[in-house]
């Protein structure tokens, strides 16, 4: 199990925004796994794959419900994430800080 925290610093994106930090980097991270599998054509995400996207998502779920700062993904999970923002992406400073996020809950820091 790996803690992922949710909370983003929300300097930068539109002052308009009324997301909380958590909801932007959900949002993101399901984004980039739609991405992922939008990328994955003609088949799109495997079988195991699309489980864990569903896995994922309802905690997800759980966590804009009750405004969760943080959750826990089994190792696998967050293993899957990581291999989904390994595509085409379009670099940005928000996409940065989530990445980040990633990467120090799979125990390391590439950045």
């Amino acid at each position: 199990m790996k803690k992922l925290n949710l909370v983003i610093d929300l300097e930068g994106i539109g002052k308009d925004d009324k997301r909380t930090p958590q909801e932007v980097a959900i949002t993101i991270i399901e984004n980039i796994m739609l991405n992922y599998g939008e990328q994955q054509k003609p088949t799109g995400l495997s079988e195991v794959e699309r489980r864990l996207f569903y896995k994922i998502t309802d905690v997800f779920a759980v966590a804009r419900k009750d405004k969760l700062e943080s959750v826990d993904l089994d190792d696998d999970w967050l293993n899957f994430i990581r291999k989904c923002f390994r595509v085409n992406l379009m670099p940005n400073k928000v996409l940065q800080k989530v990445e980040r996020l990633i990467e120090l809950a799979a125990g390391g820091d590439k950045g």
